[in-house]
């Protein structure tokens, strides 16, 4: 299971695989219903594969990142979304089918950080620990979403302004991060810090248009784990079947069979977010 096995490297730490190796047999999309969580996705501690690639990158992120509790537990169950689905397309007959687009993969990692959260008793002992990092994961959701945007318009001006100079480019993210900021942030002091922190988003520099696809991905797990709020079985058959699919079919295939849309009109994602913060008032 996934989220045990997060459990499982959190408290022990990255020597943890080494000192107790039975422990690190995981249980990836296989036949193990005896959890909970869901009957494919991620359950029970055995019937898996020894020192896995998902086990691996549980422990990497911990050893490496050093981060606080909630964003390398954010961080194992995201990748554990992608290694999930990475198991359910392995024996596809195209190498094709397995490599799904952005829009997809990240919606398998995505929606499985919202799905998990349900289950995150498994790390924190104190209840008022639990519900912050819960706080902390939608405050996550929602910021995400603008910043994708910020991002996306940033690049395209880059390109389409190909000859544009230092100057020019510090003054457009200026702009672009007041068109989307809430002016909660005083830069005063900070704007030679502000004028470049677009930097620290190294897509721009690794992968040229690459992000626009998280904004889209976000939106379609908002709306899964609407679903599994709803009805947690319906929501996880669908899920699980979507996941199945691999890249047999459109995005927008792959989104309906997952129980979704594929939509990203204004009303669509102010009903989202709508009810974003209102799961966010329910906890705090």
């Amino acid at each position: 299971m996934i989220i045990e096995d997060t459990a499982v490297v959190y408290r022990r730490g990255n020597n943890a695989e080494e000192a107790h190796p039975e422990e690190y047999k995981v249980t990836l999309p296989f036949e193990s219903k005896d959890w909970g969580f869901h009957k494919n996705i991620g359950i029970g501690m055995s019937g898996g594969l020894d020192s896995s690639l998902l086990l691996w990158m549980l422990a990497h992120h911990i050893d490496e990142n050093e981060l606080d509790v909630t964003i390398y537990i954010w961080s194992c169950i995201h990748e554990g979304g992608h290694a999930v689905h990475s198991f359910y397309t392995k024996d596809m007959d195209l190498a094709a089918f397995k490599s799904t687009p952005s829009e997809v993969a990240e919606l398998a990692s995505m929606s499985m950080e919202l799905i998990s959260m349900e289950h995150w008793n498994v790390f924190f002992d104190n209840e008022e620990d639990l519900k912050r990092a819960r706080i902390e994961q939608l405050h996550g959701v929602l910021s995400t979403l603008p910043w994708v945007a910020m991002v996306d318009e940033f690049q395209h001006w880059l390109y389409e302004n190909k000859d544009h100079s230092h100057l020019e480019r510090h003054n457009q993210w200026i702009k672009i991060t007041e068109r989307y900021g809430t002016n909660c942030i005083d830069w005063t002091g900070y704007e030679e810090q502000q004028k470049t922190s677009w930097q620290r988003q190294r897509h721009i520099y690794e992968v040229p248009f690459y992000y626009i696809e998280y904004g889209m991905a976000q939106l379609g797990a908002i709306a899964v784990w609407r679903n599994y709020k709803l009805s947690p079985e319906r929501a996880l058959d669908a899920f699980d079947s979507a996941l199945q699919l691999g890249y047999t079919k459109t995005i927008g295939e792959i989104y309906v069979q997952a129980g979704i849309q594929f939509d990203f009109s204004p009303s669509y994602v102010k009903e989202l977010a709508t009810f974003v913060k209102q799961q966010l008032l329910i906890l705090e």
